[in-house]
């Protein structure tokens, strides 16, 4: 075999084992997609609080090609991906990232202590409100039809107050349920998220494709920022722009 041939049957060579490397580098680049995807897609179904089985029953499959998906042994399709997504009202970029929905959620320290934290701020409303109206810890008592040594414990934030209870209570002492409701801290914040997506839902098609619109959100940022300002303030710019226009 002369030199040129046998220069050729090594190019050759080197040629198929880069491309049998191509091809395992690909698979194995699939597979581990697929198994990143499936922590993820767990992930939403678990922030979601819903089943494997409800999304099965969402994606028309049995719960076993749901749960392949999950474990990343079998991939799941794109069209798939966004019923998910809508079904689990999460944002579809979610599944091209790698932070996890859970991670805050998971934290079981963080809600028991946000919890603690809710129970002693919803005990200083109900008191604060209570000693403005000058009533005494008995007339709240009689009003709910329980001791005195229990409302002292809601006021104290020793006791969680039940929902009916504080109902009642909140009535009586003139309160809105909805001002007891958490406004900040861990959970007022996810709160605050949830409420600020279904209003953004709410909104006509034309009006949120307006608002996702690239290179708008300086505005929409500047007009916050100028809905925050007094009447006072608003007037005063609105005469300055005016000035300057003339």
């Amino acid at each position: 075999m002369s030199l040129v041939r046998r220069r050729d049957s090594r190019i050759m060579r080197n040629i198929a084992n880069a491309s049998r490397r191509r091809r395992v580098a690909t698979i194995e680049a699939a597979t581990i997609r697929s198994k990143m995807l499936g922590v993820l897609i767990r992930d939403a179904r678990l922030a979601a609080g819903r089943s494997p089985a409800d999304c099965a029953e969402a994606l028309g499959i049995p719960e076993v090609q749901f749960m392949a998906y999950e474990r990343g042994t079998q991939p799941i399709s794109l069209p798939e991906l966004e019923v998910l997504a809508v079904v689990l009202r999460v944002p579809l970029a979610h599944f091209w990232g790698e932070h996890l929905l859970t991670e805050h959620r998971g934290d079981r320290a963080v809600w028991r202590d946000a919890l603690n934290v809710r129970h002693r701020m919803i005990g200083v409303q109900l008191r604060q409100a209570r000693m403005e109206r000058d009533l005494t810890v008995e007339d709240c008592a009689n009003a709910l039809g329980t001791t005195p040594a229990r409302i002292k414990a809601f006021e104290s934030g020793r006791e969680p107050v039940p929902l009916p209870e504080l109902e009642a209570l909140a009535e009586f002492l003139g309160l809105s349920l909805e001002s007891l409701v958490a406004e900040t801290g861990p959970i007022g914040e996810q709160l605050k998220q949830l409420k600020d997506y279904e209003a953004f839902v709410a909104l006509p098609e034309d009006l949120r494709a307006f608002v996702l619109e690239e290179g708008l959100q300086g505005y929409l940022r500047l007009a916050r920022r100028l809905s925050a300002l007094p009447p006072e303030a608003l007037r005063a710019l609105g005469q300055a722009f005016l000035e300057a226009a003339e």
